[in-house]
C-alpha cells in the first residue's frame, strides 16, 4: 500500500495538540504499532478508529474528509 499524503496531516494535528503515537493510543484503544501503520498508510483507518482519532485530536465532522480523505493528494 503506499504511503496517503492526506494522512500526514493527522501527524501534523498530533503535534499540535501535544499528542504522541502513546497517548493517542492510551486514549483510543488502538495499539501504537496498528496506530502507526495507520498514520504511515499502511494500513487503512475503520470509521469507529476515525471517530475515536477525530475525538482525542479535536477533529471535527467537517474536518473528517481534510484528515482523512482517500484518493486526494
Amino acid at each position: 500500500m503506499k504511503r496517503h499524503p492526506v494522512l500526514f496531516k493527522v501527524k501534523g494535528r498530533m503535534a499540535e495538540k501535544g499528542e504522541t503515537l502513546n497517548s493517542v493510543s492510551e486514549k483510543t484503544g488502538i495499539s501504537v504499532h496498528s496506530l502507526s501503520d495507520k498514520i504511515n498508510g499502511k494500513s487503512l483507518f475503520n470509521t469507529k478508529e476515525i471517530e475515536k482519532v477525530c475525538g482525542v485530536l479535536d477533529i471535527s465532522a467537517e474536518e473528517i474528509s481534510i484528515f482523512f480523505a482517500i484518493g486526494v493528494a
